[in-house]
């Protein structure tokens, strides 16, 4: 079955942390939507992108599916209000489980910027091309994707079609935990070895510390040895 895209519009940092101050209210749906679709209406003059964008944002961070369970939204919006400071890390942590294109966008720019300073936006392309087919609608996503990126001021310009991870500094074990949950659900794979855990790609722009004893007081992992190294397994959040 063909995966869906999904991420059809591009999502401001001020508007996903506006869908995460509305979920405080404890608003039914309709309530929800109708007051983010008039916070967005302030700046996105189109009906048809506005419902679109509305739709994405609720898809974050109001909608349960999948990965996207009301335990992790509780706990990722706490964590938001808790340390604002880390807000952008969050949000990537959602926009990876809520989306699959986001989350092959970035490990395709770590990939990338392991060997090279500057991303190419058509080489981006032409890696999600090999992936997932080339559509339309996929050149568009990954245009979105990387201006939601620069406007979480995790990439840059360095000229037209060419951009320069930023880098962030995550400190805070609990969101680094989150990080690593959000990464290795949706990574998909069973299990992934301790040592790889520090420097996954698509988190390529957070900077953080992988403490092995976190793995061992934390029930949302399972810790085991596989041909004499450590491996780790995320059993949901």
């Amino acid at each position: 079955m063909a995966r869906t895209i999904g991420l059809s519009q591009k999502l401001k940092l001020t508007w996903l942390n506006k869908s995460v101050d509305l979920l405080f209210e404890d608003l039914s749906e309709k309530d929800y939507k109708e007051k983010l679709t008039e916070y967005l209406s302030y700046e996105v003059e189109s009906p048809t992108t506005l419902r679109k964008t509305c739709r994405n944002l609720m898809l974050v961070w109001f909608y349960e599916d999948g990965f996207r369970t009301n335990e992790i939204q509780e706990l990722a919006a706490s964590l938001i209000r808790k340390h604002p400071e880390d807000a952008v890390a969050v949000h990537w942590c959602m926009l990876m489980l809520t989306f699959p294109v986001f989350h092959d966008v970035c490990h395709i720019i770590g990939r990338m910027s392991d060997f090279d300073d500057i991303i190419s936006l058509r080489k981006l392309k032409q890696k999600l091309y090999d992936e997932w087919g080339e559509k339309e609608t996929l050149c568009k996503s990954a245009e979105k994707i990387i201006h939601i990126m620069k406007d979480m001021n995790a990439v840059e310009t360095e000229r037209l079609g060419n951009y320069r991870v930023v880098s962030h500094n995550v400190t805070n074990d609990d969101i680094t935990a989150l990080m690593l949950k959000a990464a290795m659900l949706s990574g998909g794979r069973d299990y992934y070895n301790a040592n790889d855990l520090s420097a996954l790609e698509v988190l390529f722009p957070f900077q953080y510390k992988v403490k092995r004893e976190d793995f061992m007081n934390d029930a949302a992992f399972s810790v085991s040895n596989f041909g004499g190294e450590l491996t780790v397994t995320v059993n949901g959040i």
